[in-house]
């Protein structure tokens, strides 16, 4: 076991005060506690090898605290990550990938206004793509051999502002 890909979320938006207990620890329990178990089960094979990659694909929320649940999630799992990468180093390098609203066809189907509004304040004009995540992980898991304990941001700019 080489590269582990860590892509687990779980999504039920809704304002502070509409958030149920079970709907927070559906979140938090898919969210982390799957990317937690999945990581160490991976970290054991990986330490005993003395090799591999862990990648864990979050989202920009996790900067920004849009959607609560899903945000504290994703800030805990770049924590996670750091953690990780400080336990498990020399030998296996533990990073993130924060990506931003990707571009999925709920958004075509908003109209060209909906589009406009999600990109308005990107510097690249343009929503991330499913591609734009896989050339990440690729670039993760098949070089960035001095990295590791880092959150990549992937957003086309609009964090920086």
């Amino acid at each position: 076991l080489d590269v582990l890909v860590n892509n687990i979320f779980a999504w039920n938006d809704a304002a502070l005060d509409d958030i149920t207990e079970e709907m927070w620890d559906e979140v938090l329990k898919m969210g982390l506690k799957g990317t937690f178990y999945c990581s160490r089960a991976a970290a054991r094979v990986m330490k005993t090898q003395e090799y591999g990659k862990i990648i864990h694909v979050t989202s920009t929320s996790a900067l920004t605290g849009v959607h609560t649940q899903y945000a504290a999630s994703c800030a805990a799992i770049h924590s996670l990550t750091r953690s990780l990468a400080r336990e498990l180093a020399p030998h296996v390098r533990v990073n993130s990938i924060a990506a931003g609203l990707l571009d999925e066809p709920w958004v075509d189907e908003g109209g060209p206004e909906l589009r406009e509004v999600l990109t308005r304040d990107i510097p690249l004009k343009r929503l991330c793509r499913g591609e734009d995540v896989a050339e990440a992980v690729s670039y993760l898991a098949a070089g960035a051999d001095f990295m590791t304990g880092q959150v990549l941001i992937l957003d086309g700019g609009e964090t920086m502002r």
